[in-house]
């Protein structure tokens, strides 16, 4: 690598263990997690993102980025030390450890088993010279310093809109398949539903752009899931809210069809059934 950065490595790099990509038993989320921190340390195991930046960057909710990162915790891949600046709380030190070991959080929300508090030392945070990083990978002065509550509030209340669709969408899976995991009826535990459908009313599809005015009005959602959950052959492809969005456009015009009285219904639902496995296992003959 040339001491110049260029291309998609001129905002920063890291290095990531592959023991770590292949293994089974974190999450993609709890990988991806790992993945960006590892890309603001350079060439060293340290990098201090603020979880504003990492939640806005990743684009999941703050609730989310804590189940997993309590993966990475528990399983020792990451530490964390509290650091202080000026006598106050400054952004987290995250430590990529090169010899993990398990350690057991009981709420890892509180941060308050297995963990390093330190006091003032800005030299523990690695300057990443060896590859003028530093600069451009974990300088966060215009993040906010993380707050780091004991219990974060979700995003959206059991008044709101996209709450209660979250909660329609779940509970009419769970009654046509009740025994399918799902998250419980909390907003706590829909934050994420909550999230996706509130994305598909304000931008649209997976994709789309607010300014391309390609949201779905909540009257459309409703219809659209009380139509997929009725149908044979979606309502058993259509197990959660982040399926529902990336497959909308689909579900649309297919409902659009069966309300003509399309002749060639059937044809189209085999097309589609073609279509739906191709993207999902690859290209099956039927």
């Amino acid at each position: 690598m040339s001491d110049k950065l260029e291309g998609v490595f001129k905002k920063g790099y890291g290095f990531i263990p592959k023991s770590i990509m292949k293994d089974d038993t974190l999450d993609i989320e709890a990988k991806g997690i790992y993945a960006y921190l590892a890309s603001y340390t350079g060439g060293g195991t340290t990098a201090y993102p603020s979880v504003s930046l990492i939640t806005s960057d990743l684009n999941i909710s703050e609730n989310r980025y804590y189940k997993y990162r309590k993966q990475l915790l528990e399983k020792g891949y990451i530490s964390i030390k509290k650091n202080r600046k000026n006598g106050k709380r400054d952004n987290n030190i995250y430590v990529l450890n090169l010899h993990p070991q398990f350690q057991y959080l009981q709420n890892e929300g509180i941060e308050n088993e297995g963990i390093e508090f330190e006091g003032t030392n800005n030299n523990s945070i690695n300057n990443n010279s060896n590859n003028n990083n530093s600069k451009s990978s974990n300088s966060c002065s215009d993040s906010k310093t993380d707050p780091e509550p004991e219990e974060l509030e979700p995003k959206f209340d059991e008044k709101s809109v996209p709450y209660k669709a979250a909660l329609h969408l779940r509970n009419l899976i769970a009654n046509n398949f009740p025994r399918q995991p799902l998250p419980d009826e909390t907003p706590e535990d829909l934050e994420d539903w909550a999230i996706e459908l509130e994305r598909l009313n304000r931008l649209g599809p997976v994709g789309a752009k607010k300014h391309e005015g390609k949201g779905y009005t909540w009257q459309e959602i409703r219809d659209i899931m009380d139509w997929c959950q009725d149908d044979n052959f979606w309502k058993g492809n259509i197990l959660s809210a982040s399926k529902f969005r990336e497959q909308i456009i689909k579900l649309e015009g297919k409902m659009k069809s069966n309300n003509a009285g399309d002749p060639d219904g059937m044809n189209q639902t085999r097309e589609l059934y073609q279509e739906f496995l191709e993207e999902e296992e690859g290209t099956i003959d039927i």
